[in-house]
């Protein structure tokens, strides 16, 4: 076994984590759907009725995802695992869409789920939507990322952190260009503002940020969920995974 895993993140970090794994790590811990600024706001939804919201939703694993995102689970799920935490991996897919606050600093991700749920939808509520790369959300982002780099100090995963900082694409190998199957937002626009996030990372996490190079990041039909701006062909995942694994051994002598 090459160390534990712990999965913070979205689609990039899930794909990657299963690359990892297959060369011997082991997943210990999860938090999806749950993005920077809503992770380090207080807890809770007030003017919601959380409990009749995540009725509305299909599966259980999908109440669970949003009721951790509503209780900003993460710090506490990661100090549950530090002793164990050998990979502490993050991509900021799930910040796409931006993040809903209100006025008593609580935060909720804005997501497919939260949208499905109506939690915000149905009753009074004073939670208003911080778009991403509009300077409300950066700001916020700033802040939450000061909050991050201060507990990952004191829990002593400096070392242990890597950041996937990938372009989303635009062409799929096939030959297919975006529109890929459900895909929303325009590659080159999102393309045109991770930049300053990546920016505020830089600031606190520049060694632990892995940049894939952009004539890697390529879609395929054939991922297993399907082409889209942020699903990769296999060179995308063996770069991360090689360079995740160097930085941990010195060497992928061995790993397959």
């Amino acid at each position: 076994m090459t160390g534990n895993l712990f999965v913070y993140g979205g689609p990039v970090a899930r794909d990657t984590a299963s690359a990892l794994v297959d060369v011997g790590f082991e997943e210990i811990g999860s938090v999806m759907r749950q993005s920077v600024i809503s992770a380090f706001s207080e807890p809770g939804a007030a003017g919601t009725d959380i409990e009749h919201s995540i009725a509305n939703l299909r599966t259980e694993k999908q109440r669970k995802l949003l009721v951790s995102d509503i209780n900003s689970s993460l710090p506490a799920e990661l100090r549950s695992q530090t002793e164990r935490i050998d990979c502490l991996l993050m991509d900021l897919v799930d910040e796409r869409d931006g993040t809903w606050t209100n006025n008593i600093r609580q935060a909720v991700t804005n997501s497919s789920l939260l949208t499905e749920s109506r939690l915000l939808q149905d009753g009074p509520n004073d939670f208003r939507l911080l778009k991403f790369g509009e300077e409300d959300h950066v700001n916020e982002y700033r802040k939450a990322i000061e909050k991050f780099s201060l507990f990952i100090h004191q829990e002593k995963l400096s070392e242990k952190l890597f950041i996937i900082c990938n372009y989303w694409t635009s062409e799929s190998r096939e030959g297919e260009s975006h529109p890929f199957g459900n895909s929303r937002l325009d590659p080159e626009i999102m393309n045109s503002l991770y930049p300053q996030y990546y920016g505020v990372l830089e600031e606190h996490f520049s060694s632990n940020m892995i940049y894939v190079p952009k004539n890697l990041c390529l879609t395929s039909r054939e991922h297993q969920f399907g082409a889209s701006p942020f699903t990769y062909t296999g060179g995308f995942y063996k770069y991360l995974t090689d360079k995740i694994i160097f930085r941990k051994l010195g060497t992928t002598d061995g790993i397959s």
